[in-house]
């Protein structure tokens, strides 16, 4: 069975892969956020938590923060909630006996922390048993 940590670093694999493709502000995917530089995105996955609320079976949580400074919140915000859905949404990635099905994100405004705005997509995510269709 794939572990909870195995899935970890599968989801932290497959954006850090996508990231680049959609947008070209820095990116982290493991340790703590810090933002630096005009911006950062930081992806957390949690998994295993929270198999009630999705049903039978093991699930998480991806985590994708954002921080861009005040002056640019409302503009590059909304740009970079995107480009997080462009990557993770709807995404199906083979784990080593089954998928994870990761399903679609939702987004909540945290507020002002010092000169950044924060935000996060949060996307559910399930493992499924059996191998990918092709």
């Amino acid at each position: 069975m794939t572990s909870d940590a195995r899935a970890s670093e599968l989801i932290r694999a497959y954006f850090r892969q996508g990231w680049p493709r959609v947008s070209d502000v820095d990116f982290d995917v493991s340790g703590p956020p810090e933002p630096r530089g005009e911006s950062l995105v930081h992806l957390q996955v949690w998994s295993g938590l929270n198999r009630a609320q999705l049903g039978a079976g093991r699930a998480g949580w991806a985590f994708v923060r954002i921080w861009v400074p005040l002056w640019l919140q409302i503009s590059l915000t909304t740009e970079l909630h995107r480009a997080a859905r462009e990557v993770l949404e709807g995404t199906i990635i083979p784990s080593d006996d089954g998928r994870i099905q990761i399903d679609e994100g939702e987004r909540m405004e945290i507020g002002k922390e010092r000169m950044w705005w924060m935000s996060v997509v949060s996307f559910p995510f399930r493992f499924l048993p059996g191998r990918s269709p092709v």
